[in-house]
């Protein structure tokens, strides 16, 4: 907790953190969602307009994956939404490359653009699911997804396909993270442990039902 305080508090110091909040702020006004669609648990975007909520998840991810007791690691972000993630990364001292599917939702399109343009990300790589290796190059300390989702167009045995290339990214002794945003069917489940056990790399899978900024 002590070292959540810490590194909320010296990021608050930042011009990108204060663009942050006149970037919500102004959505906030323009967009008027109602309460329940800011509440952490509601499946509209419009919950990361209260950021200093997301900017606590995201430190605490940070530091739960020790990226504060290390430095200069190469780190994917994919899908990257706000990328609050990486903004904390890169203030952590780390090498972040961030990436987005080419078309967003109408409501994702109004809400990720600005507040990924206020933390310094302007221009994330194109995610292509049925073309994962285009766009992705590079060798990685660690490659991770966070708040997965499964729809239409990104289904379990896609993420598969497309964390089974990412793998080849992954420097020995490298990670990669998946979290997912809802309990996974066994189903689901098996698709991904399927990738199977790495022997040079590990992979952590898990679910961010419970999603907690303390």
């Amino acid at each position: 907790m002590k070292r959540q305080t810490k590194v909320l508090q010296a990021l608050r110091q930042t011009r990108e953190w204060k663009q942050l909040r006149r970037t919500a702020s102004n959505l906030v006004r323009r967009l008027a969602p109602r309460p329940e669609q800011l509440a952490p648990s509601s499946p509209y975007s419009y919950k990361f307009l209260d950021y200093e909520f997301w900017m606590k998840v995201n430190v605490n991810r940070a530091i739960g994956l020790g990226l504060d007791r290390a430095t200069g690691l190469r780190i994917l972000d994919i899908g990257t939404g706000t990328a609050m993630f990486p903004f904390v990364c890169r203030f952590l001292g780390h090498d972040v490359t961030t990436t987005e599917i080419p078309r967003l939702s109408d409501e994702n399109a109004l809400i990720y653009p600005p507040m990924r343009r206020s933390v310094g990300v302007y221009r994330p790589r194109k995610l292509y699911i049925y073309k994962p290796n285009v766009n992705l190059t590079g060798t990685f300390d660690m490659v991770c997804a966070f708040m997965i989702c499964f729809g239409r167009k990104w289904r379990a045995k896609d993420w598969k396909t497309f964390t089974c290339c990412a793998r080849r990214n992954i420097v020995l002794g490298g990670r990669l993270i998946l979290a997912f945003n809802r309990a996974i069917t066994a189903g689901q489940k098996k698709t991904f442990y399927s990738i199977g056990s790495f022997t040079t790399n590990s992979i952590i899978i898990h679910n961010d039902t419970r999603i907690n900024a303390e």
